[in-house]
């Protein structure tokens, strides 16, 4: 405890599991309830580097972790920030802005769908069950 680890890097970023610990008694979360969440290292030794998400316990800031809905499964989740990401990334690179239109191909559709709408894009695609 509180030593760097002399170990390889555990790799992956993407997490979903339930609660192990709580950092304060005021956090949003509780013991056992399911999350996902990006692990963001943060350059202040809170949550190392070296903490991936494919070890069988990690560390995750509150602020990066979300509930997980009853309606998906702990696989799902664990999807879902990459995705999101990778939807973000390119609505900024298209420099899409609320008023432009989107068509949307397959893919990241529902997080670039969701990505759209909050920013006032309005989004079509070719993917009748979404």
């Amino acid at each position: 405890e509180g030593k760097e680890s002399k170990c390889a890097h555990v790799m992956s970023y993407d997490v979903s599991g339930k609660v192990g610990g709580l950092p304060r008694r005021d956090s949003k979360f509780k013991f056992g309830d399911e999350v996902f969440a990006r692990i963001f290292h943060d350059g202040n030794g809170k949550v190392p580097h070296y903490r991936g998400s494919m070890a069988q316990r990690c560390v995750v800031r509150e602020s990066d972790c979300c509930l997980k809905p009853d309606n998906i499964t702990f696989e799902e989740a664990a999807g879902v920030p990459l995705v999101t990401m990778t939807a973000l990334q390119a609505l900024n690179n298209a420099g899409l802005k609320a008023g432009d239109s989107c068509f949307i191909s397959g893919g990241a559709d529902i997080a670039m769908k969701c990505s759209c709408c909050s920013r006032g894009v309005t989004s079509f695609d070719n993917c009748p069950s979404s």
